[in-house]
């Protein structure tokens, strides 16, 4: 398991960084790449923009799947369900950061609550 401890901006893409390696061998598609990629950089960058601590970028390959997950001790997710139908306004960006990776993913687990989140998204290896 490949781990970064996010920080700052730099780790956000030492992160991209870190699954690009990890993937770069397998049997993703370039369309899978990115959504694998764009859901890291925005779900490392939310722990920046809506926590004041840092948190914590974990990855891995787990037989056919890529998994990562991105843990963080701030104030939890309010209003969960309206942000990930696509009905929030944020005041750091356009909003869609979670719903967004939530549709790119294969599967996005979400643990909220006022001690922190644990966000688990997973992306299947599709066999050429």
């Amino acid at each position: 398991m490949l781990s970064v401890e996010i920080k700052s901006e730099n780790d956000v893409y030492q992160a991209v960084t870190l699954v690009s390696h990890l993937i770069k061998n397998r049997s993703f598609s370039e369309s899978d790449k990115q959504c694998i990629f764009i859901s890291v950089l925005e779900l490392t960058r939310n722990i920046l923009d809506h926590t004041e601590e840092k948190g914590i970028f974990r990855c891995e390959m787990v037989q056919n799947e890529f998994r990562f997950t991105c843990i963080d001790k701030g104030p939890g997710i309010e209003n969960l369900n309206d942000i990930l139908r696509g009905f929030h306004k944020s005041s750091h960006g356009l909003g869609v950061g979670l719903s967004g990776a939530k549709r790119l993913m294969d599967d996005l687990r979400i643990e909220t609550s006022k001690e922190g989140t644990r966000i688990i998204g997973i992306k299947k290896e599709r066999y050429k």
